[in-house]
C-alpha cells in the first residue's frame, strides 16, 4: 500500500534544515565583526535574512512577445526597430520580430522604420505568448504621401486579374492627385481613373473620403491625415508579367503653381487564396 507519510516528513525535514541554517547564520552575525571594527547590528541580521528569503522565492513571471510590423496599408515593413521598455530588437526582412523574457506588466513600446513615422503606445505583456497588432490603423504611417499597389488572382483562376490600390496622406494639408493610371510593362493603359471629369466625379462619389477640385486642373483631393483610401480595380485580362501604378500629385501650393510630382509602384501578379494581398 502507498504511504504518503515519508514524503511529508521529507518536506518537513527540508524546511527544518533551512530554518536551522538561517538561525545559525543569525547567531554568527551576532558575533560578527565588520572591517571597521564594529560589531554586526540587527540591521545586518535582517538584511542577511531578507537575502536568504529572496533566494528562496520563485522568479518573477515573464512573457514573450512576437509579431510582424506593418504599415497602414497592411504591408510588412522589413528591418523595423521594436522597443519594449529597455529591450530593443530589429525585425527581419519580412517584418517579423520576437522578444523573450519580458517582465509581465505594462510596457512603453516604440516602433520605428526608415521612411515611416515612429509609433509609440502602451502594451500589457502576460505570461506565455503575446502578439501586439501593428497593422492597418495601428500600423506605421509613411513620412510623406505614399501609394500601395497589388495585382493578384486566386489559385485556381489566373484570368482575370484583380488590383488593389492604396493612397495615404500623412501631411498637414491635402494632396491633389491629377493623374492615376495602371499600365503594363510596355506602357499600355490598363485603367485610367482620371480619364475625364466624369470619371473623377465617379471616383469621388465611390470613395467618399475624397473630393473634387476643378481649378486650375481637375484633381482628386486626398484629405490631410485622413483614413487610407483603398481602391479596387475592375477585373482585367492578364496581358503582362508586370504592371505599374503611376500617380501624379502635388501639395496645395504646388497644385496652384501646377508643379507636380510623380510616384510609381511596380507589381507582378501574385496568387492570393482569399483575394487579400495583405493577409494574414
Amino acid at each position: 500500500m502507498y504511504n504518503a507519510t515519508p514524503r511529508r516528513r521529507t518536506g518537513l525535514t527540508a524546511a527544518l534544515i533551512v530554518g536551522l541554517i538561517v538561525t545559525a547564520i543569525l547567531n554568527l552575525l551576532a558575533h560578527f565583526v565588520r572591517e571597521d571594527g564594529s560589531s554586526a547590528t540587527a540591521q545586518d541580521a535582517r538584511l542577511m535574512a531578507t537575502t536568504i528569503e529572496a533566494a528562496r522565492l520563485p522568479a518573477p513571471p515573464r512573457g514573450n512577445v512576437s509579431g510582424t510590423v506593418h504599415d497602414i496599408f497592411g504591408d510588412p515593413i522589413p528591418h523595423a526597430q521594436v522597443q519594449f521598455g529597455e529591450r530593443i530588437t530589429r525585425a527581419d526582412e519580412r517584418g517579423s520580430y520576437r522578444l523573450d523574457g519580458l517582465p509581465v506588466g505594462s510596457h512603453d513600446v516604440r516602433v520605428a522604420a526608415d521612411q515611416h513615422q515612429p509609433r509609440a503606445f502602451r502594451y500589457s505583456v502576460y505570461e506565455g505568448e503575446s502578439s501586439p497588432r501593428i497593422k492597418y490603423d495601428s500600423g506605421l504611417w509613411p513620412e510623406s504621401f505614399a501609394i500601395d499597389f497589388h495585382i493578384f488572382h486566386p489559385p485556381s483562376r489566373p484570368d482575370p486579374l484583380y488590383g488593389l490600390i492604396g493612397l495615404a496622406n500623412p501631411e498637414n494639408g491635402p494632396i491633389y492627385v491629377t493623374s492615376m493610371k495602371v499600365v503594363t510593362r510596355d506602357g499600355s493603359v490598363v485603367q485610367d481613373f482620371m480619364e475625364d471629369v466624369e470619371g473623377i466625379q465617379r471616383f469621388v462619389f465611390t470613395y467618399g473620403s475624397t473630393r473634387l477640385s476643378l481649378e486650375p486642373s481637375p484633381a482628386i483631393v486626398i484629405p490631410a491625415r485622413g483614413a487610407v483610401t483603398h481602391i479596387e480595380m475592375q477585373p482585367f485580362p492578364p496581358d503582362s508579367d508586370q504592371y505599374s501604378l503611376v500617380v501624379t500629385y502635388s501639395t496645395r501650393s504646388e497644385y496652384r503653381a501646377q508643379n507636380e510630382k510623380r510616384a510609381e509602384k511596380v507589381a507582378a501578379p501574385s496568387v492570393e487564396e482569399d483575394y487579400n494581398p495583405h493577409s494574414p
